[in-house]
């Protein structure tokens, strides 16, 4: 749910039935916003947005550092976001050089949910433009699955290296698969 901005009572209701079914949601506030469109779902995602506030400069900390070697997080400028209120049983993946939580995820029935606390705007942050944004992604979804649905296929490239991918013996393989290039 990116740059979420106004939520019908009854699209919260469908996604807070979603979630609690075993779905995933992760939420991300508006950039014209002050996070109001997020109060319909703040009674069951792990944080609430709080008061936008300025960022500390450039660097960001990772709850789980090794996992985020060399991603450059240093280079990451949060410019503003909102405080997250985190609730009790939620945790924070991600947080701003002072410590603040920018990344929470939390159980809601037999689902999970995540916040993060920034707009991807380019006023808000320079992170959908570093290498740690599809580390964040990858991140931000991995951790809306239950644990034991976490595959541990890599997805890795290498430049100049073939694209390999070989499918498990319980899984289907495709009839066809298509490559499509950035060009």
């Amino acid at each position: 749910l990116a740059d979420a901005r106004a939520i019908a009572a009854a699209a919260a209701g469908e996604l807070e039935r979603f979630v609690r079914a075993g779905g995933g949601l992760l939420a991300l506030p508006s950039s014209s916003g002050a996070g109001a469109a997020l109060v319909p779902l703040s009674g069951w995602l792990p944080a609430r947005l709080g008061p936008i506030v300025s960022g500390e400069g450039l660097g960001i900390k990772a709850a789980d550092a090794a996992a985020w070697k060399g991603f450059e997080l240093e280079k990451v400028a949060i410019g503003r976001y909102h405080l997250l209120q985190v609730k009790a049983g939620a945790r924070a993946g991600l947080r701003s050089t002072s410590g603040y939580p920018l990344l929470v995820w939390g159980a809601h029935g037999r689902g999970r949910a995540a916040v993060f606390a920034a707009a991807l705007d380019a006023e808000w942050t320079n992170l959908p433009l570093k290498p740690a944004f599809a580390a964040l992604v990858q991140n931000a979804l991995d951790g809306l699955l239950p644990p034991q649905a976490r595959g541990t296929e890599s997805r890795e490239l290498r430049v100049g290296q073939p694209i390999e991918r070989s499918w498990r013996e319980d899984e289907a393989a495709p009839p066809s698969v298509s490559i499509r290039g950035p060009q």
